[in-house]
């Protein structure tokens, strides 16, 4: 399992390997507070949702806001940015009234967006290929 940290200096990223993964991320929160156990399952969920891409991301941010204040409503935003290495950032935003859910929404869309991105620029480069090879076998015949 991806075990989640708040600082990897750099020449340690170069050596990460697949069984010692380490992901990078932040969590902030502004307006409200998080308990321990809050703390906890986002620490967990990040682990859980992204240690197969783990050696594919740079650095994650995790924000809660609360937006309406005391007022109530729906009022907890959760925003992750990804950011890939060589590809541009998976912004994410969700709402919800709860706390974890609004966490749990977030983590979902973000993680199927990034496994969509990286296969993608998995992808990319074969299909590439193949319009050289039938482009060079057009011309030849």
């Amino acid at each position: 399992m991806a075990s989640v940290t708040t600082a990897i200096p750099k020449a340690r990223k170069r050596q990460v390997t697949r069984a010692d993964e380490l992901l990078l991320s932040h969590v902030r929160v502004i307006g409200t507070q998080l308990t321990e156990s809050d703390r906890e399952y986002i620490r967990e969920k990040i682990g859980e949702k992204f240690r197969k891409a783990a050696r594919n991301i740079s650095r994650l941010s995790l924000r809660i806001r609360d937006v309406n204040g005391p007022k109530g409503g729906v009022d907890h935003v959760c925003r992750i940015k990804i950011l890939p290495f060589g590809l541009p950032p998976v912004v994410v935003e969700e709402r919800s009234a709860r706390l974890r859910a609004a966490v749990d929404e977030a983590l979902r869309t973000a993680e199927r967006t990034l496994v969509s991105t990286l296969k993608r620029r998995r992808e990319k480069p074969i299909r590439q290929v193949k319009r050289k090879l039938a482009r060079a076998a057009a011309k030849r015949a």
